[in-house]
């Protein structure tokens, strides 16, 4: 799969769908950031389902900070594109996708 750098990527959308994201990259020794505009306390199902591997959780808002560690940023299906973090991503230059187009990348490579 080719990333732009190494640095972590961002997933934004921490249901079944990012979760299975973040177990792809990891498997992939690709650090992840796991955003989802929840809290922690209605997470938990999500928390355990990862407690297994090293994801960066940030939860109950999407900072802007967050651009600053990445290079790329994968939206789960149902996160709004109009999200102020996708908007300034696509400002900043940041490559965005989703996990289909990553998984099809890893397949054709």
């Amino acid at each position: 799969m080719n990333l732009p750098s190494r640095k972590p990527v961002l997933i934004i959308g921490a249901a079944r769908q990012g979760q299975a994201l973040a177990r792809f990259l990891y498997k992939q020794g690709i650090p992840v950031i796991l955003n989802d505009k929840h809290p922690a306390s209605e997470m938990q199902g999500a928390l355990k389902a990862l407690e297994s591997i090293p994801v960066e959780w940030v939860l109950g808002e999407h900072p802007l900070a967050l651009l600053d560690e990445v290079d790329m940023v994968c939206v789960s299906g149902g996160v709004p594109l109009s999200l102020p973090i996708l908007q300034q991503a696509e400002k900043l230059g940041k490559i965005i996708t989703n996990d289909s187009q990553l998984f099809m990348q890893a397949v054709n490579a």
